[in-house]
């Protein structure tokens, strides 16, 4: 399985725009954070926490927020790509590289009035847009949070009510996923169900940025196919089910041995219940 997955599905995603991906749109990078996500994944499991972190990068014209799992696995990925292509007569080969594994392996980009969402299932790259959150309700109440003074805020999305605190005190107008629109840095913010938190735990200062650009995988965001919510949704459901079938119907040989992994992996999901950070689409 390990072979399938990295020697084809990530040479055909990151090949074919490796070269003149590289002069999309560059921004420069004025503001660098990393959030921790404790998340209740399984809500027949609600014992159950899973941690990761995230990077939020914040430039002049848009913000990126994604997984630093992701970003990991995609500096990787470039890497053997470039080894491949200086290499003359080598074949770029994943069967003895270790990649990093994300639950949540999208990518979200913010500019002034529009948020962009990407994922990539199978070898599809898929995005769909909404505009910015602007429905909170700021309220008096203050609190510190680790080195900073923060304020209240509240807004309903997608099935859930989130509770915000930001400060004043960092002037971006930023958050984790896809919060942002409040007078000042998102520090932390949580479902009133306590089921997803999200929180600072990290931040680059201002003179270490100078000169750097936003790291972003383009080859994740050009070609992209326009979708929705559900139709994203419903691709990642189909290829958890029939995992195989995908796979054979892109020319793919799976073996009797990787079936059974399939079939072992999709009876393991089957006693799970995905509690999702949005509950409607």
């Amino acid at each position: 399985m390990k072979n399938i997955t990295n020697s084809i599905i990530l040479v055909l995603i990151f090949v074919g725009n490796f070269i003149f991906s590289q002069e999309f749109k560059k921004d420069s990078l004025r503001g660098d954070f990393i959030y921790q996500l404790r998340a209740k994944p399984d809500s027949l499991n609600l014992s159950y926490i899973y941690d990761e972190l995230f990077s939020l990068q914040i430039g002049d014209n848009y913000s990126v927020f994604n997984s630093l799992k992701s970003l990991k696995r995609d500096s990787i990925v470039s890497s053997v790509v470039r080894k491949g292509f200086s290499d003359k007569g080598t074949a770029i080969d994943f069967r003895n590289v270790s990649l990093p594994k994300t639950k949540y392996p999208y990518t979200i980009i913010q500019s002034q009035n529009k948020i962009s969402f990407f994922e990539t299932v199978l070898m599809s790259p898929l995005t769909y847009s909404e505009p910015v959150l602007k429905n909170w309700k700021i309220f008096g109440e203050e609190k510190k949070i680790s080195t900073f003074l923060c304020k209240r805020a509240e807004i309903d999305y997608k099935g859930r009510h989130w509770i915000a605190w930001y400060t004043p005190d960092i002037p971006f107008q930023k958050g984790p996923y896809k919060f942002s629109g409040l007078p000042g840095l998102i520090v932390k913010i949580s479902d009133s169900k306590g089921d997803y938190d999200f929180e600072l735990v990290k931040s680059t200062k201002s003179s270490e940025l100078k000169g750097r650009l936003i790291v972003l995988n383009y080859n994740k965001i050009e070609n992209a196919t326009e979708t929705t919510p559900l139709k994203i949704d419903q691709a990642k459901q189909n290829l958890k089910n029939n995992p195989v079938g995908n796979l054979e119907s892109l020319g793919v040989n799976v073996t009797e041995e990787q079936k059974n992994s399939f079939r072992n992996r999709l009876r393991e999901q089957n006693n799970k219940r995905e509690n999702r950070l949005e509950l409607e689409f």
